[in-house]
Formats: C-alpha cells, structure tokens, sequence
C-alpha cells in the first residue's frame, strides 16, 4: 500500500485514511484485531533496542466498540434438565465436559477453544503445569487458555459435585 514510503515516515494522518479504506467496512472486532497487529508493529519499531520511528503513526487511531450481546442464561430447572440428559448419555462420559462448559464457565468452542485444549491434554495425560480438575480446585494452564494467561479458581458446590462423581478420564472428552 506504501511501496515508497519509509518506515520513519508514516504518518498517523496516512495510515488512519489508509486503515479506514482497508478495515472501515469490517466488523469492529475485525478492526480492532488489524488495529492491534499494525499497532504491535510499530512498537516493535519504536522500542528502545531499534528506535527505528520517532513515534508510533497508530498512536490516536481509534478502537471501535464491540457489543457482545447478553448472554442468554438458563433457569436452574433448564440447567438440570441438561444434566441429567447428558449424565444418561454413554453412561455418563459426557457429563463433566458439559459441566465445566456450564457451571464453570469453560469457553465451549470444541474445534480450537478451551475445551479442545482440555481434552488434548487429558488424552495425552495431565500435566499438572496446564490444567488440573479437583473439587478443590480447577487450573487452567497458559497453553489451555484463550488468552494464555493461567487462571485459577474455585469451582462452585455443583460442579465439585460432578468432579467427584466423573473425574477427568483419558477418553472423556471422545
């Protein structure tokens, strides 16, 4: 897009007409995704050890707001009929994945999310540096996260109960 322009002489003016041109019309998480990989860039550029550029030309383009929406939450009655359908199911083998999803709050995505990452590691036998399942406690490691940063918490009374009941098992999550 700037095949004559040199590195030290973007300006924010250029890049942000530039930036509306190419990522405008997208959706604002799109947008801030591009934004922030243009964005580590420049700072790569502009950190101590290269001082490449004199300021960063994203400084001042702007994040757009992303609405999420409101999640949709289940009554205990529909939480329970959940359970016990699932608990019947392959006698029970499917019962602590979905109580982690929904009493834990374990992102769901099964293609390349948490619960992916959970299962890989359960199949290929628990490190106890990435994930751990206890009634006492539940760690997610870096490499089990989304944002890959390890988190650790205590897992509320019900879901300790379906830990006890069907503790993490190498074809679990099959």
């Amino acid at each position: 897009a700037f095949p004559a322009t040199r590195l030290h002489e973007f300006k924010r003016k250029d890049i942000q007409v530039w930036f509306e041109r190419e990522a405008g019309a997208k959706a604002n998480q799109t947008w801030n995704l591009l934004r922030c990989d243009i964005n580590a860039f420049f700072n790569w550029c502009h950190s101590k050890q290269r001082s490449w550029i004199a300021e960063n030309p994203m400084d001042g383009v702007p994040k757009k707001v992303t609405n999420r929406g409101i999640p949709k939450i289940l009554t205990v009655q529909q939480a329970r009929n959940i359970m016990v359908e699932i608990e019947s199911l392959c006698a029970g083998a499917f019962a602590l994945p979905v109580a982690l999803m929904l009493f834990g709050g374990i992102r769901a995505d099964m293609a390349n999310g948490e619960m992916s990452r959970i299962a890989k590691e359960i199949r290929g036998g628990i490190n106890p540096d990435n994930l751990r399942i206890h009634p006492a406690e539940i760690f997610l490691g870096e490499k089990i996260t989304k944002t890959h940063l390890h988190r650790s918490f205590e897992p509320p009374e019900n879901l300790k109960e379906w830990i006890r009941r069907y503790p993490p098992a190498p074809n679990q999550f099959d």
